[in-house]
């Protein structure tokens, strides 16, 4: 098996070829972006489910998908608790992405910014174990947040708690996974029982 490089932009050098007939296939020309990224998987998927998708169409989505990565600053999940978030922070860590804590089930890949980032009448975050940012500087904002990611040279983030004021951050790879609700529920509820956190009843 191919070992890994040693992080997920330095994959850029060697993302799959696309033709330009390959991008001029779509019914849009391929350009660069989430935006670009997001339009053609979804007429992709639609290709694919009509038997329609060739291959040059996949390699042509691959290589888009490999460029709008490659300009983005960090992998940043939004990590809704049991949906797979600590399933993709620890194959983060095993192709060499570096994040925030340990490379365990427990630090989940959160960063200080759970902490700093509280507002009046929101719950402290389970995730403080990381040194916050100096005195008078915020991750409250996409341009604290970027500027803390890069100081650290962390490739792969985690938020397990409410976004920053500013919304999703243009400058990371933003990524949400969601799970069927009643599964998800139920989920958490046993994970709560498992835990002792709630006693079945």
């Amino acid at each position: 098996e191919e070992e890994p490089s040693e992080n997920w932009q330095a994959d850029k050098a060697t993302e799959p070829a696309s033709s330009p007939a390959a991008e001029e296939a779509f019914a849009v020309p391929l350009g660069e972006g989430m935006a670009d990224s997001a339009r053609v998987r979804r007429e992709l998927s639609i290709r694919i489910e009509q038997g329609k998708a060739s291959d040059d169409d996949i390699a042509a989505f691959a290589s888009l998908h490999f460029r709008t990565l490659a300009s983005r600053q960090t992998l940043q999940l939004q990590h809704m608790m049991k949906s797979a978030g600590t399933l993709l922070c620890m194959c983060a860590w095993k192709h060499r992405c570096k994040a925030p804590g340990r490379e365990n089930v427990g630090d989940n890949c959160h960063g200080p910014f759970e902490e700093y980032k509280q507002l009046p009448a929101k719950p402290l975050s389970m995730h403080l174990r990381n040194p916050t940012p100096p005195k008078g500087e915020t991750t409250d904002t996409c341009e604290g947040l970027s500027t803390w990611h890069r100081r650290n040279n962390w490739t792969m983030a985690a938020d397990e708690n409410f976004l920053v004021e500013d919304g999703p951050c243009s400058k990371f790879f933003n990524i949400i996974i969601l799970r069927e609700p009643v599964e998800r529920l139920w989920s958490y509820y046993n994970m709560q029982v498992n835990h002792h956190f709630m006693d079945g009843n």
